[in-house]
């Protein structure tokens, strides 16, 4: 089974954001988050947690404090260094699955890493889609598959690349009970650093700690 071995721990030191009319901003928030660990984000959707996942992902900028990943600060990267975390480092799950219709399962696990200019090693794949149920549906383009396959390719794509973090933004909103548990597993499974935000209080059965935010500030962290 392929498991993560580059998983990295995730550090917020004092950070503020700007904020804009997609996000409420970052009010000082500062945590550290264990390798390995799984952490679920709960809270109201506009409490922040969009911020902070978006300061993970390299996709916003903290306007004051710090931003690390293992000992990479990410405030001394540019946007090319940026580019390259998230291509190598950093898997992105979001609200919706985001594959391309006419590609294979196949394909579009394997794109981003082709994108990067890189490949699984044999057997990596078979073993990758195994691990998500997806090994039947290997051929299948992915607009034939129902919701809940296709969020499995998104999480077997993240995956791929051997992620030092993963963040997940409501990756299951839309999926019934029990297969947004399934999918919740496979977030604890999957050996990266996980950042799990949801209003499914659930999530929090399958994390290590939680965090409650609202107004850009972490009221309370859960062990």
């Amino acid at each position: 089974m392929i498991m993560n071995g580059t998983a990295a721990g995730i550090y917020f030191d004092s950070v503020r954001t700007a904020g804009g009319t997609a996000s409420t901003p970052l009010n000082g928030i500062s945590l550290s988050l264990a390798a390995g660990s799984v952490t679920a984000i709960i809270g109201t959707e506009d409490g922040g947690a969009a911020a902070l996942l978006r300061c993970v992902a390299g996709l916003e900028r903290a306007t004051s404090g710090s931003v690390r990943i293992g000992g990479t600060d990410l405030g001394l990267l540019g946007d090319d260094g940026l580019l390259a975390l998230r291509r190598e480092r950093i898997g992105v799950l979001g609200r919706s699955p985001m594959l391309v219709g006419a590609l294979s399962v196949q394909e579009n696990v394997e794109l981003p890493l082709r994108l990067a200019g890189r490949a699984l090693a044999d057997g990596e794949l078979d073993e990758l889609l195994e691990r998500t149920g997806l090994t039947a549906h290997r051929y299948e383009r992915a607009d034939s598959l129902s919701r809940a396959l296709q969020h499995r390719v998104a999480f077997a794509r993240a995956l791929a690349v051997s992620p030092a973090v993963i963040v997940a933004d409501e990756p299951a909103a839309d999926l019934d009970p029990a297969e947004r548990r399934d999918l919740f597993r496979l977030l604890r499974e999957s050996g990266s650093t996980v950042l799990l935000a949801s209003t499914d209080a659930t999530a929090t059965g399958f994390a290590d700690s939680a965090l409650f935010l609202a107004d850009g500030k972490l009221t309370v962290a859960v062990p």
